[in-house]
């Protein structure tokens, strides 16, 4: 309150000039935040003690009130006396640095365990004000409990929060933290959290850098990697204040700049000619070039000078009208997960030119004629994106991530081409054994940058597709996502053990299967009564294990018991009408249907782990 009435007092009294420039500083630099707000307060201090009375000067942490206003997603309020109390009280390190800005930054690293925690506490997604009522609440509760300065436990403290980073998670983030390597894949059977864990990885690895990177540059570069060519010309050209350029001239505008790197072309010039020429209209007087393709966007004068048509214009406004907005007054948004990471399923049909790149069909929506062009996929567009932030920093550049579910479902050698040798960590851009090759389609130089990481979840119980490609498979580092009894919460429902039915079910699977047709643990999670149950039961782990057991009723009995696998009985009638088509030695067997008192006794029955014989 006191901090946020003297900033009102200092906006007030000072030049908005100065204003402007302290705060487009700290908002819009693109310095790492722990420098930004070191500076900010340097500058804020200085001002407040020309603009703010002498008996007021508040400013204090104001720079984490304003970074809670602007993403609360991603920062929160920052008091030092509440984070003290609570850290003595629960036994946990202090969040340290140097500077404001340091002990800042280590600040959100320690909010974000917490708010995982929270999460799983309360059944929702917890968000950052959660975690700072809780921490206050925390601090209001144990305030009067003497802490030392070296943060010793008090005595009798509240009891301390179970604040382990999951297995899984830590295993996940050691690897591509040194980084030991940047191709990671998780396996395991269904239901064992893969996709879970995918997306808190995602979260806890790009977390820093949504605070820490500027989000101009990146979403300048999201802006100009959707444009083609001849949009890229139409909008220099729009941008230039007398709209007449020639070729030269063009190639230097910073926008085209900008897109070629996205490119990698090394003839700039020569694809500024082709587009400017295809893109003019047939009647042009001074451009004789022979192959023409709507829309006819450009003219040239006898200087050589390139201008937009009164159709190119109308055009741009139509088509162009938002990115060209956008490009003149750039409204610089909150960095999002988005940005710096791509989301892809495999599967059976996948193919290299949705993956790298390929020709597609573009229909003209006025006249329905079919043109094609050459389009990057999703792993070009995302590795085009790291190696431009790679190259203007190589040594503080952010972090991109490709993740690709069900990797093991597409024919990986059709999927990745000749690119599959580019994944390898000393084969990336800047690295010891660096390796390019020449796109098909495209024709130009691609290389993988070091600053894209990939992650991929492969299935192992998937029948309907075969081994993963043992070279794909020598290039990424395997993290296994086995079933965990323990994680099923709550943990009993209507009077079943889930943690037992669950380890009963998997010794039997395993014992007649192998360890990869086991039953994940998702399965079982947040049942909330015996309807809960019976669905989860009936509608997704039976049908699994009939999908396992295929037409082998015998061992499926074996597995859920004499109570859910029953002989199925034909009545006189049926047999009669079967005669000699009747197979006396096949005993078909279904899956009974049990009623509500029954169904529970039979699921405490099998977690208790009666044997199959003496289930009958």
């Amino acid at each position: 309150m006191y901090t946020c009435d003297d900033f009102k007092t200092y906006l007030n009294a000072a030049p908005e000039e100065r204003v402007r420039e302290l705060m487009g500083e700290f908002f819009l630099s693109e310095r790492p935040l722990e420098e930004r707000i070191d500076q900010f307060t340097q500058g804020i201090n200085s001002d407040y003690a020309v603009y703010v009375p002498r008996e007021k000067r508040k400013s204090g942490w104001l720079f984490s009130i304003l970074l809670t206003a602007r993403a609360p997603e991603r920062c929160v309020f920052y008091r030092p006396t509440a984070i003290q109390t609570v850290c003595a009280l629960w036994g946990l390190e202090l969040p340290g640095g140097g500077t404001q800005g340091e002990r800042y930054v280590a600040f959100l690293d320690f909010v974000r365990q917490l708010q995982n925690i929270l999460t799983k506490a309360l059944g929702r997604p917890a968000d950052l004000i959660d975690v700072h009522s809780f921490i206050w609440y925390a601090h209001d509760q144990n305030k009067n409990v003497p802490t030392s300065p070296l943060l010793d436990v008090a005595p009798e403290p509240s009891p301390a929060p179970s604040a382990p980073v999951p297995r899984e998670l830590k295993e996940l983030l050691d690897i591509t933290g040194r980084p030991r390597t940047r191709n990671v894949l998780l396996y395991g059977p269904p239901g064992t959290g893969k996709t879970f864990w995918v997306r808190r990885f995602t979260e806890s690895f790009l977390a820093r850098q949504l605070v820490a990177s500027p989000a101009a540059p990146q979403q300048h570069i999201a802006l100009l990697q959707e444009l083609t060519w001849y949009e890229a010309i139409a909008l220099a050209l729009s941008l230039e204040d007398k709209g007449r350029l020639t070729v030269p001239d063009l190639k230097e505008s910073a926008l085209l700049r900008d897109y070629a790197r996205l490119k990698t072309s090394t003839k700039v010039s020569h694809v500024l000619w082709v587009q400017l020429q295809i893109h003019t209209a047939p009647g042009s007087p001074t451009v004789k070039y022979s192959i023409r393709h709507e829309p006819f966007l450009f003219e040239k004068n006898e200087n050589s000078e390139w201008f937009l048509t009164p159709e190119g214009t109308e055009y741009v406004k139509e088509n162009l009208g938002d990115v060209l907005a956008r490009l003149k007054n750039p409204q610089v948004d909150n960095l999002k997960v988005e940005d710096f990471s791509e989301f892809v399923t495999f599967h059976q049909s996948f193919a290299y030119e949705e993956f790298v790149e390929g020709l597609k069909p573009i229909p003209d929506e006025e006249t329905g004629e079919i043109s094609y062009a050459v389009v990057p996929g999703v792993f070009r567009r995302i590795c085009e994106r790291a190696r431009v932030a790679w190259e203007a920093d190589p040594e503080k550049s952010p972090r991109y991530l490709l993740v690709i579910d069900e990797i093991n479902r597409a024919n990986i050698a059709k999927v990745l081409g000749e690119l599959i040798t580019l994944l390898e960590d000393d084969k990336r851009l800047g690295q010891a054994n660096e390796v390019t090759v020449t796109l098909p389609y495209s024709g130009e130089r691609f290389g993988v940058p070091p600053n894209l990481y990939v992650l991929g979840t492969m299935n192992t119980a998937d029948r309907s597709i075969a081994l993963l490609d043992l070279a794909l498979r020598r290039r990424f580092a395997f993290v296994e996502m086995e079933p965990d009894p323990s994680a099923v919460e709550p943990a009993e429902v209507a009077g079943v053990d889930l943690r037992a039915l669950l380890k009963r079910l998997n010794a039997r699977v395993a014992a007649l299967l192998d360890r990869d047709h086991r039953v994940g643990h998702s399965y079982f999670m947040n049942l909330r009564g015996a309807g809960d149950l019976r669905f989860a039961w009936y509608a997704r782990v039976v049908p699994l294990l009939e999908e396992y057991f295929y037409n082998d009723h015998e061992r499926l009995r074996a597995v859920l018991g004499a109570r859910f696998v029953r002989p199925f009985k034909a009545d006189a009638a049926t047999r009669a009408a079967l005669g000699e088509f009747a197979d006396a030695e096949r005993v078909p067997h279904e899956i009974a249907r049990l009623e509500e008192e029954e169904f529970l006794d039979a699921l405490r029955e099998l977690a208790g782990g009666a044997a199959p014989a003496g289930e009958a």
